[in-house]
């Protein structure tokens, strides 16, 4: 029988006030958390506010509120905390979906929040966990638009990079991702750079190296920034063995420049893998064991020791499903699906062994973190829509509960750390530490205090420490620079020879004089030139004006339960890998879930060979329903058909009637193609009637690429063009179902 020293041991659950959907470690040794609302019986949002249960007698719930709680790790205790507002200060900030890291000060930084799915806040939020018994909430400077899934990342000057998010755009009348990178000092917000015609994903997985770049792993591609750089442009790491996308999936720093990237994807992978930024210049993945379950909406959590723990999430696919497939498929939480065993991976060996199980399900929602004490803090899940209505009670957990290691149960005493030499460690110098087991230390690590939402905890990166032994104390190196070890709060451990950590002591790393003023002056530089990238606005206006080839307009639904404009990043990658694709609209069309791309001539694309790219970049994180071509031709008659004649850069093309089910817009609320109007259901007649007359010639035409051949064309026409399918339809003519056309 598996004891806790081979396998570690869960505690009971405990309750909380809230799901803890947000969880951080602050420098006092308390938790602070908070969760999307503060009832079941609130809105899930703060405007529109939807009842919770949709139908002809619901009522309009009170708006989603967020009440932070702390929390008291040893005794359980939580004390619910003032509100953060809006700069007005009455009006109470939702910070759900929010982003956030940890400042040099100990001061928590927040970029965003939640107004509804989509819509993030332009709001900026510091908390600070010495400002009175509870601590205070200040509302910081406006950012311009808001964000909605941001990534926070704590950089080596002390500043913040806000990445990503979406908001809502009043004018265009629609949610539009965020492309506007910027950096938050104490100086200011300032715009530093932004993706170039390319929106970021949501809450991208990001991590600084010790060469101080900034890295974007978003499997299969990785971008880096460097802000010290002239341009200060993302760039593409080329020459690099791609990984499936892992939507949802973790990355965690458990070694200077390397990162553990485990699972995610749809369907769910076991797979993980290590990217090695050691060496800009050959920047790589590294394989390492597969995981013992496929896991999606999982975390992991950097130890002591340097293993990695992964706890919670879910092997389901949806298959089977009955209802809201793709809702299912983004968090499986049927029975059998959540994976409640913990596995623990060992970066020596590449191995993964089973830990003991979980009691509760920790999926969409849910946070980790390491404490102190080297416990593990589980939390949260749950609080997600499923369509129009709240997930069911039941899978909201509003507790937690504590995993132990398998360090905590070995033999032997635990050490202690007695004193060190310094509250505030310079970085570059030499500190003392006092233990009770000298000569049993055999490691040092420091690791950076937690700040987790949506398997997102890029604070908790790792550094080993060297050290020397000498009068009786640990003579320690502090991390050399900043690069490799951003100013702020981390725990310090000392552990045995047989992997015993030590309760951590909290400790404040800093930048040399020299260097802190170097990165004042760096980012005050930053702030005064303040450049104003392109919004994904301009980036579409930009691509419309280049385009010159055929314009096709794809249809696609995501897993993801957002829609395609808050969901859009792997699907825009992917689109932009297509072969023949020139340009991509970066602005999808949410009301009929549709993406435009544009050849790079006026030709057709192989459809066959678009699906086959397109899954292999994103897997089943999203479904193609179909593809629709604008093409301007000469009209002509052919075989009592009509068609547009052949070119130079495309066969001879049929138009048919369209077919009531076959428009590639979606209708959502109905869960089935877009009705055709009567207008589009009497265009092929009216381009029949206009063709034969003398008027006819050059016409534009729009409909979607699917035309169920004659029989008797199957053997007796000669193909034109490639053999192309979709789903049931399977043609060997080029055909076009028409519902829109006009004089060219």
């Amino acid at each position: 029988m598996d004891t806790p020293q081979q396998r570690g041991k869960w505690s009971e659950p405990f309750d909380l006030p809230n799901v803890g959907a947000h969880a951080h470690l602050l420098h006092t040794g308390r938790m602070l958390m908070w969760g999307r609302r503060d009832t079941p019986e609130q809105s899930m949002n703060v405007f529109p506010a939807n009842p919770p249960v949709p139908g002809p007698n619901a009522k309009p719930a009170d708006p989603a509120t967020c009440t932070p709680f702390l929390l008291e790790t040893k005794s359980q205790k939580s004390t619910t905390i003032k509100q953060p507002t809006m700069p007005d200060g009455k009006t109470n900030a939702n910070l759900f979906c929010s982003g956030h890291t940890f400042q040099p000060d100990g001061t928590l930084l927040v970029a965003g929040g939640h107004i509804t799915d989509g819509q993030g806040l332009d709001q900026t939020s510091v908390y600070d966990p010495d400002g009175g018994p509870n601590g205070t909430w200040k509302a910081g400077p406006k950012m311009g638009k808001g964000r909605w899934y941001p990534t926070v990342t704590a950089l080596p000057t002390g500043a913040a990079l806000l990445t990503s998010g979406s908001y809502r755009d009043i004018k265009a009348d629609k949610n539009l991702n965020n492309t506007d990178v910027q950096q938050w000092s104490k100086e200011g917000i300032a715009s530093v750079t932004s993706m170039p015609n390319t929106p970021f994903p949501l809450f991208p997985r990001i991590h600084v190296a010790s060469s101080g770049k900034v890295y974007m792993e978003s499997p299969p591609d990785i971008m880096s920034l460097d802000l010290a750089s002239g341009n200060r442009q993302w760039n593409p790491v080329k020459d690099i063995i791609q990984r499936p996308g892992g939507d949802y999936g973790c990355s965690v720093m458990y070694e200077k420049d390397k990162v553990l990237f485990v699972g995610g994807g749809t369907p769910p992978m076991a797979r993980a893998d290590v990217l090695n930024l050691s060496d800009p210049i050959k920047i790589k993945w590294d394989s390492t064991n597969d995981m013992n379950f496929q896991r999606r909406q999982h975390n992991a959590t950097v130890l002591p020791d340097g293993s990695v723990l992964v706890t919670g999430g879910t092997r389901g696919d949806g298959v089977g499903a009955a209802v809201n497939i793709n809702d299912v498929r983004f968090n499986d939480l049927r029975p059998g699906r959540p994976v409640h065993i913990a596995e623990l991976w060992n970066p020596k060996t590449g191995e993964w062994t089973m830990m003991a199980s979980e009691q509760t399900d920790r999926c969409y929602h849910s946070t980790a973190v390491l404490l102190p004490d080297g416990r593990v803090l589980s939390a949260g899940g749950g609080e997600f829509q499923l369509g129009e209505a709240a997930n069911d009670p039941q899978d909201s957990h509003r507790d937690a509960q504590f995993f132990s290691p398998p360090y905590l149960f070995q033999p032997g005493p635990r050490p202690q750390i007695k004193s060190i030499s310094k509250d505030v460690i310079e970085c570059a110098s030499v500190f003392d530490v006092s233990t009770n087991m000298l000569e049993q230390i055999k490691t040092i690590s420091l690791i950076g205090l937690s700040s987790v939402t949506h398997s997102i905890n890029t604070g908790q990166r790792l550094n080993f420490l060297t050290f020397t032994k000498k009068d009786g104390l640990l003579k320690v190196d502090a991390p050399p620079n900043a690069r490799s070890c951003p100013p702020g709060y981390h725990m310090l451990f000392i552990l045995t020879d047989q992997g015993i950590p030590s309760e951590a002591k909290i400790v404040r790393i800093v930048a040399t004089a020299e260097a802190s003023t170097r990165h004042q002056r760096f980012t005050a530089k930053l702030v005064s030139e303040n450049n104003q990238p392109p919004t994904v606005l301009d980036m579409r206006t930009q691509v419309r004006q280049e385009a010159n080839g055929t314009r096709v307009e794809i249809g696609i639904t995501p897993t993801c339960p957002y829609g395609l404009s808050a969901c859009w990043g792997g699907a825009f990658k992917a689109l932009s890998n297509l072969d023949g694709v020139e340009q991509v609209d970066p602005i999808p069309h949410a009301s009929g879930s549709t993406a435009s791309v544009f050849l790079k001539d006026a030709g057709l694309p192989n459809l066959d060979l678009w699906t086959k790219q397109f899954h292999s970049y994103v897997r089943e994180t999203y479904s193609l329903r179909g593809f629709e071509a604008t093409l301007t031709g000469t009209v002509a008659v052919r075989d009592n058909s009509i068609v547009l004649a052949a070119d130079e850069a495309r066969p001879e093309v049929r138009l048919v009637p369209l077919q009531p089910e076959g428009k590639v817009q979606w209708d959502k609320f109905a869960g089935r193609p877009q009705r055709i109007t009567e207008e589009e259901a009497i265009t092929y007649n009216s381009l029949t009637q206009w063709s034969s007359s003398d008027s006819g010639g050059l016409v534009t035409v729009t409909g979607p690429m699917v035309c169920p051949p004659k029989p008797s064309e199957v053997d007796q026409v000669k193909p034109v063009a490639r053999t192309t399918g979709y789903g049931r339809f399977v043609s060997r003519r080029w055909c076009v179902s028409v519902y829109v056309s006009q004089p060219a």
